[in-house]
């Protein structure tokens, strides 16, 4: 967990987070080719959080 400054106050696991609305830090990456086109990945429509959605 963090607070509203970004600091780590405690540890809780990811689905405890996402299921609770727990401010926590996160990690996006975008992957682009020498064209300039972007790679877009549709999440498993099986997972826990956001299934489905590209």
């Amino acid at each position: 967990m963090v607070d509203v400054q970004d600091r780590k106050t405690e540890f809780v696991d990811k689905v405890t987070a996402h299921e609770c609305g727990i401010l926590h830090r996160g990690l996006s990456i975008f992957v682009f080719d020498a064209g300039t086109r972007l790679l877009l990945q549709r999440r498993a429509s099986g997972k826990y959080h956001s299934g489905g959605l590209w």
